[in-house]
């Protein structure tokens, strides 16, 4: 009997024979064909992201089958880098900061943008950090899109581990740095667009 573990806005997720399947919800207030086809494209596109991601060199759940709107994937037997940092002392915070701040230089580096990077879209397995939910994910070449990727994966980290948000940024940007030769144009676009939203009284 499968087991219902996330049921979002736009997806259910459920353990079934040991896998994990994500099979986007019917919305019942779209035209049915709208709707049928928009759930088939943004699977196609995550499928898509997964892989290339995982060509990369970036870890993502394997695919072991795929659907008109639903996604098959080995289960990863881990722990949500939200809770390893909660619980880690001061070194392997740093150190698992540096490494999600490389990795997502390496999917900027190849024009990929995640969508929704938070720690708790990000497994870790004690070798490697696997990103997970690509749903809101696409390809772009701006470094707005790029910037907008950082300042939300910032505004994650401030909500959720502000108490250790200096050292979980600062080695993220290391990382970052590190990999992505772009990545100081990045992050002055994460400034701006923080002033941005300052100046238009939304912060």
């Amino acid at each position: 009997m499968p087991k219902v573990i996330y049921r979002g806005a736009e997806s259910v997720i459920y353990l079934d024979d040991g896998n994990v399947v994500k099979e986007r919800a019917r919305k019942s207030y779209r035209i049915p064909e709208i709707d049928e086809k928009l759930r088939r494209e943004r699977t196609r596109k995550e499928v898509r992201l997964l892989v290339d991601a995982r060509a990369l060199g970036v870890m993502t759940p394997k695919i072991i089958e795929t659907g008109e709107t639903k996604i098959t994937m080995k289960h990863i037997d881990g722990k949500r880098v939200k809770e390893l940092l909660d619980t880690s002392d001061r070194s392997t915070i740093a150190r698992t900061c540096r490494e999600i701040g490389r990795l997502v230089g390496r999917l900027h580096s190849n024009n990929i943008v995640h969508g929704d990077l938070t720690t708790s879209n990000m497994i870790s397995t004690g070798r490697d950090i696997y990103f997970i939910d690509f749903s809101l994910g696409d390809t772009s070449r701006k470094i707005e899109d790029k910037g907008v990727d950082m300042k939300l994966l910032h505004e994650a980290l401030e909500s959720t581990h502000f108490k250790i948000l200096k050292t979980c940024w600062d080695n993220i940007i290391k990382g970052y740095k590190a990999e992505y030769k772009d990545a100081v144009k990045v992050l002055e676009k994460v400034d701006e667009i923080e002033r941005r939203a300052r100046y238009s009284g939304k912060e």
